[in-house]
């Protein structure tokens, strides 16, 4: 054994925050990053924060819709461990009484009973058995072993359990739980669709652990047999492997959608394509990369609401990789402490440890000089008991500062590794995740985790008015080349510590991220909300869903390769390009008196042009514009930006149903044909199947007039008197000149149906509603639907090929400036209204508003031509504005 001592980190290269020096001297020197730093680069000292944001707040009046939000989904630990927990009590309720007992080794007593007595055995219980095997055997092969003596011979006794019950007669009855129990599945599970399913007869399973013969049978453990309770408390290990297994996958997943977007890049430039081809890969990667992050943050809250003793990273990884120091401490504690001390109390202890090495020396919640000292007088261990608790505790610090160095540690580790690597202990560095491809190994996320929270012990002393920014090259080599990093660990540190984090405080604290709350921001940009939450309390531990986010982004840029500074300046661009649209739109309406003093209008182009406070040159590109930052700002832009606030806009005063009907009356006419105007084409298939436009099915002739006014609020009895009307009027029966008072009286008081984002495009729906209810696996074989159906990765695997394709299916709506649209149709509906020579008709009416005077006409005058004359274009007929409605035809 080596005696531990008590090792001294670096200290991290942020200057001491507090007032600007005062000028001097000693402050003539050039300032700035110099010619070594990247691309806007702010220096290497701590100044004010100044041109980070544009504009005020507005209040967003518009994003949420109903339903879709929110509700937990059941995840893969939660379902084993039901199933463990069903198949215990189902052979706790099928044997004798007098067989009953609440420990691990009453199963072989009760699988034994059911093949003595030929049970019938329902098939669910199989099921349940075989979840519950395969799952636990999971960790059990990994690097980390099965865990304690007590759970390798619990799976030794489920398989026991298998080899005979697997052989017993089976009943029709399908899985079946309690009421109780539905009710808690159907709460928990909205998306039913893809919960584990009873196997297929013919799976193929591993003969080791789902034997088609009999195996002998495991001894009975009678010196201290695990009870039921023990065995499911003790289930964290497993849960915690499995998490992290599904974290990896997911990583996986990202470094997939970046490796395509590098590789299309490169093939569009062959191919002599525009670059701004990207923005519909880059729009994929945000929404995958988002999606992916929910699922952790979901995941997270999942684990801890299960175990409430991993609370944090470090916890977790406590009971992943140091079960053989609690077991030690275990001993020391039950030798030396007059009070009790459960195992979860131990995790918790090195779990701290952990974290107290992984802060920095000066953090205000860097317990290091008092966790030992708190454990034991919470214990009430005695003093011997407490000086080799400090053993452990320093070979933990130890532990970590060789499993997670940094750069400025290189002069400590390396001697220290030596020794370690001499003595037989641990050498290498991130050995701790070595079994995880996209998390561990030179991608280790733990590595990033450290990263973070040395950075949240700087944030948390600097002032609010302050930037960060650390000495260049402290972390890496400076100036930091895109395409040259080959890992995550070491490659990436400068890149992150000295340009991505500083530059994300500042858009959190001053910028656009920190000054609003955007109403769909879980779903579009859960990263951002995680970054702003944790530089609101840099001193918490960092979460999960944060470390992954922000690992994402580091292999996002590490996948991308040299491509990431052309990726950075045409997301950008082609961002700003979205606003310059906007603004022309909104320089334009100024010459339309209606829009000019349209309340909506006016606020939804506010929100709009808010959003460019993404763009500002202040921040460093690559912090920014990286693709899974990126991603995440142009779905902003696209779907609360575009749709969202371009829904509210396109029809802010009725032009788009106005243009709709008119142009649907023409198609049902033959009048116009498709594809000669290409653009209404566009438009109308967009919005055929729009509720609130068509009150339901597209209307017929003879129902023009009756559905515009059903649009625009009025009832169906108001809508069909107006409907006639226009019917007396077409055929001369009656003749109205101008807008008469009683179709005045109708027309005030409506309240029209807004144009729902989620009834025009599917991909907004899928990100913005989190709406998978129709949602289709296209991509998995049934062998591999057969392997991974009702797990975390399946579900997010289908859900986000679904929505990818939706992005790449709604090209044409997502390359729609709604705004811009919404006023060149306004423009339409304004030029009607002169072709028609309908303003003085109007302006003859003070108290009725002139669009509310145009519907009148417009409903009475052309869509009912439209809907009731034989032939539009007659002019025979005694129409009253029929000079002017050839001319317009």
């Amino acid at each position: 054994r080596l005696a531990w001592r008590r090792v001294s980190k670096a200290s991290i290269p942020f200057p001491k925050m507090g007032k600007p020096k005062k000028k001097g001297r000693a402050n003539k020197k050039k300032r700035g990053g110099g010619a070594g730093g990247p691309p806007n680069s702010r220096g290497a000292n701590a100044g004010e924060v100044n041109g980070v944001f544009r504009g005020d707040v507005p209040s967003f009046t518009f994003g949420e819709s109903e339903g879709g939000r929110g509700r937990p989904i059941r995840t893969l630990y939660s379902s084993y461990k039901r199933a463990t927990d069903r198949f215990l009590r189902y052979m706790l309720n099928n044997v004798p009484e007098n067989l009953r007992c609440d420990n691990v080794s009453f199963i072989l007593t009760a699988a034994d009973w059911m093949a003595e007595n030929e049970h019938k055995l329902p098939q669910w219980v199989l099921s349940d058995l075989k979840l519950s095997i395969r799952m636990r055997s999971r960790v059990a092969r990994s690097v980390y072993g099965g865990g304690d003596d007590g759970h390798k011979h619990f799976i030794e006794v489920l398989v026991y359990c298998w080899s005979i019950l697997q052989t017993l007669p089976k009943t029709e009855s399908a899985f079946a739980p309690s009421q109780e129990e539905e009710d808690v599945s159907q709460e928990e599970n909205k998306f039913s669709a893809f919960e584990s399913e009873l196997e297929d007869e013919d799976d193929v399973e591993d003969e080791e652990l789902f034997p088609t013969k009999p195996v002998p049978r495991p001894e009975m453990n009678t010196n201290e047999p695990v009870t039921f309770e023990d065995l499911m408390k003790s289930d964290d290990r497993n849960d915690a492997f499995l998490f992290l297994e599904v974290l990896d996958q997911l990583m996986g997943s990202i470094s997939h959608q970046c490796t395509v977007l590098a590789k299309d890049v490169l093939s569009s430039r062959r191919a002599g394509y525009p670059e701004s081809n990207m923005v519909e890969k880059l729009l994929e990667v945000g929404a995958s990369s988002s999606m992916a992050i929910q699922k952790v943050q979901q995941l997270e809250m999942e684990l801890q609401a299960q175990h409430n003793h991993l609370k944090t990273p470090f916890h977790v990884m406590s009971v992943l990789v140091l079960p053989h120091l609690t077991a030690e401490i275990s001993k020391i504690v039950e030798a030396h402490a007059s009070a009790r001390c459960p195992r979860e109390g131990i995790i918790s202890f090195l779990g701290d440890s952990i974290e107290c090495s992984c802060r920095n020396e000066s953090d205000r919640k860097n317990r290091k000089d008092t966790l030992v000292t708190d454990f034991c007088s919470r214990y009430h261990i005695d003093g011997r008991g407490q000086e080799k608790i400090d053993q452990f505790y320093l070979a933990v610090t130890t532990m970590c500062l060789l499993e997670l160095p940094i750069k400025l540690e290189k002069a400590t580790t390396d001697p220290l590794r030596s020794q370690m690597a001499a003595a037989g202990g641990q050498s290498k560095a991130h050995s701790w995740l070595s079994n995880f491809e996209w998390i561990g190994q030179d991608r280790s996320i733990l590595h990033t985790i450290r990263l973070l929270q040395l950075f949240g012990g700087v944030v948390a002393k600097t002032p609010p008015n302050r930037k960060v920014q650390a000495k260049r090259g402290s972390f890496g080599k400076s100036p930091w080349v895109a395409g040259r990093a080959t890992k995550i660990q070491f490659d990436m540190d400068e890149l992150l510590m000295s340009d991505v984090l500083p530059s994300w405080l500042v858009m959190c604290r001053q910028g656009i991220v920190g000054k609003a709350k955007l109403p769909i921001e879980a779903e579009l940009c859960p990263l951002f909300v995680s970054l702003r939450s944790f530089f609101e309390n840099p001193e918490h531990p960092v979460s999960w869903g944060l470390s992954f986010g922000l690992h994402a982004m580091l292999t996002g840029v590490l996948e991308i390769g040299a491509e990431l500074d052309s990726v950075s300046s045409v997301s950008k661009s082609s961002f700003r390009h979205f606003f310059k649209q906007v603004e022309g739109a909104n320089a334009k309406s100024k010459n339309e008196e209606g829009l000019k003093v349209c309340p909506a209008w006016k606020h939804n182009v506010g929100i709009l042009l808010f959003l460019d406070n993404y763009n500002i040159d202040a921040f460093e590109e690559r912090a920014i514009w990286n693709p899974i930052s990126a991603g995440t700002i142009l779905n902003i832009g696209t779907y609360f930006g575009n749709l969202d606030a371009g829904c509210a806009l396109i029809d802010c005063r009725s032009q788009l149903r106005i243009v709709l009907f008119m142009y649907h009356g023409h198609l049902i006419r033959g009048l116009i044909r498709r594809g000669q105007i290409p653009l209404l084409d566009e438009i109308y298939d967009t919005f055929k199947d729009c509720k609130a436009i068509w009150t339901g099915s597209l209307p017929k002739r003879g129902e023009l007039v009756y559905k515009f006014w059903l649009s625009q609020g009025m009832d169906p009895q108001e809508a069909k008197a107006m409907s006639e009307k226009a019917r007396c009027t077409v055929k001369g029966t009656t003749r109205t000149i101008g807008v008469g008072d009683g179709d005045a009286t109708l027309t005030r008081g409506r309240r029209m149906v807004p144009i729902d984002p989620a009834e025009i495009s599917t991909s907004y729906r899928r990100i913005c509603c989190r709406d998978f209810a129709d949602v289709v696996d296209k991509y998995h074989t049934s062998e591999q639907k057969m392997r991974t159906k009702g797990t975390d990765i399946y579900e997010y695997a289908v859900r986000t090929n679904d929505t990818l394709d939706a992005i790449e299916s709604e090209q044409v709506l997502l390359s729609f400036n709604l705004t811009s649209v919404g006023y060149i149709l306004e423009q339409y509906v304004c030029s009607i209204t002169r072709v028609m020579q309908w303003e003085p008709l109007l302006k003859g009416q003070p108290d009725l508003d002139m669009r509310q005077g145009f519907f009148c006409l417009f409903a009475r005058e052309l869509l009912g031509r439209l809907d009731f004359s034989v032939d539009p274009q007659d002019r025979s007929v005694d129409f009253p504005a029929y000079p002017v409605m050839i001319g317009f035809a």
